[in-house]
């Protein structure tokens, strides 16, 4: 999501008026090098502005760090400001000034809360007092005497029942709850979320059809083409912006940054377009019969193998940017973040079967790259059944088990030997520890479950950016993901 208000106009004042101040406190400084009062403020100023840059680009990896990042970097800023020699030698008061001064950013930043513009969003999914009043979904039972499918069904209930089509967003996180709840009706047999997908469709398509395309925006068409086709208006858009208009990588990946700024930012492939296009285009080509979706999903496929799986672990990094000549790939360490590697894991079967199901030959190369990242997230798994948001990572209090990934994760598997990827036998102790571990992570609350652990919003970072991100309760990808885990035969 985007920035609140309030999260920019704290950190704009936080950064902007302590370096105009800054600009005039050196002023002896700025008049030994040459500098008057006005371009003295004007140096404040501009200071002010990188900053603002800063922040507008690097939002959510600041979020990610907590309130300790930014106050590093302002004090960072203040000693270098402060002890780093300076031309022209100033009265050494003032370099201490200065550092008081960004000190003082440093302590505002402690107090300012970088995860604002998150905690509403994420209370929306907890239970009301209104919701927990309800009948129990119990009944006399424990939760111990219920199927997959059982305790699957009163996980989609809950969301159906607390969560209102029109009032739920048009997003990536929904999305996956959405793919998951579909998951459940087609397997039970209940019409209620092939109603609830119309009605979300239906609330939110003038939103759909004006907001920039990218790969968050696309999103929501990946469960939704179960029941609508290319002819509808928001999935002929979402076609029509990929088959012509969608900035691609070097290797033709759509870049998942897509038209926001006017399709000016750097081409990026994020391993995240795996779920948010991928699902979209196999489902339009096994479906709907788009013959161009079918190559797209091929070249989706190929080309974020090209840029992310690590030929030595077989995992997948977060992201690869283009900068004109030069590629960087994020993490830079050899840091693999769980839930990328789980949209992997799930677009590879996913694919696998679309291929399958229109008649098409196996593709080897899939075969071995999906079997590459099975070994590596075989050698993962945690005892208890799940894994960690950082897979190599030891076991840390920054570092715990995570819901999203662990389902995603155990729903390929269960999917693959099911598609013939891996026998039909494979992985069957590997699921079965999975599956209660993954079951622990649902809790009762009056008899209605919460699904805890799910880690945030997440941006390519480092391994401390991957570590710090919190986890919250009955969040949408985490419900959706263990939905899919749950529904799997």
């Amino acid at each position: 999501p985007a920035p609140a208000p309030r999260f920019l106009i704290t950190w704009a004042l936080l950064g902007w008026l302590p370096c105009a101040a800054l600009g005039l406190l050196e002023l002896p400084l700025r008049r030994s090098l040459g500098a008057g009062r006005g371009q003295a403020a004007a140096l404040g100023g501009v200071c002010g502005l990188g900053w603002g840059l800063l922040l507008l680009s690097l939002a959510s990896p600041f979020r990610t760090l907590g309130a300790l990042g930014p106050a590093a970097l302002a004090l960072g800023g203040a000693l270098a400001g402060a002890l780093v020699p300076t031309r022209g030698q100033p009265d050494a008061r003032w370099r201490w000034a200065g550092l008081g001064l960004l000190s003082l950013v440093a302590l505002a930043a402690l107090w300012a809360d970088p995860e604002g513009r998150y905690s509403e969003r994420y209370a929306e999914n907890r239970l009301s007092p209104a919701d927990l009043a309800a009948p129990s979904l119990l009944g006399e039972r424990t939760p111990s005497e219920l199927s997959d499918l059982e305790l699957a069904g009163a996980v989609a209930r809950t969301w159906l029942r607390t969560h209102p089509p029109e009032e739920l967003r048009f997003s990536w996180e929904e999305a996956v709850a959405l793919e998951g709840v579909l998951a459940w009706g087609e397997r039970s047999g209940d019409p209620r979320p092939e109603a609830y997908a119309r009605a979300w469709l239906a609330a939110h398509q003038e939103q759909a059809l004006a907001e920039p395309l990218w790969a968050d925006a696309a999103a929501p068409l990946g469960p939704l083409t179960r029941y609508v086709g290319p002819e509808h208006p928001v999935v002929a858009r979402v076609a029509s912006y990929l088959r012509q208009d969608a900035p691609r990588t070097s290797t033709g990946v759509p870049s998942h940054v897509g038209l926001l700024a006017g399709g000016l930012l750097p081409a990026q492939a994020w391993v995240d377009s795996l779920f948010m296009h991928g699902v979209f285009v196999n489902r339009l080509a096994t479906r709907h019969g788009e013959a161009w979706a079918e190559e797209e999903g091929q070249r989706l496929a190929q080309g974020m193998v090209a840029h992310l799986q690590d030929p030595a672990q077989g995992l997948f990094r977060h992201a690869h940017l283009e900068l004109g000549p030069l590629a960087l790939k994020l993490p830079v360490e050899a840091c693999f973040w769980a839930r990328g590697n789980g949209w992997a894991a799930w677009f590879l079967v996913d694919r696998w079967a679309a291929r399958q199901a229109q008649g098409l030959p196996p593709d080897p190369e899939l075969r071995q790259a999906a079997l590459e990242l099975f070994a590596a997230l075989r050698a993962a798994q945690q005892p208890e059944g799940l894994w960690r948001t950082d897979l190599l990572g030891a076991a840390s209090q920054d570092n715990p088990t995570e819901t999203s990934a662990s389902a995603l994760f155990l729903a390929a598997f269960a999917r693959a030997r099911r598609v013939g990827l891996t026998a039909p036998g494979a992985d069957a102790e590997l699921l079965a520890r999975g599956r209660r571990a993954l079951r622990a992570q649902v809790s009762w609350e009056r008899g209605h479950p919460i699904v805890r652990g799910t880690s945030t919003g997440t941006n390519p970072g480092f391994r401390a950016a991957y570590r710090g991100v919190a986890l919250d309760d009955n969040v949408g990808h985490g419900v959706g993901a263990l939905l899919l885990a749950l529904t799997q035969d």
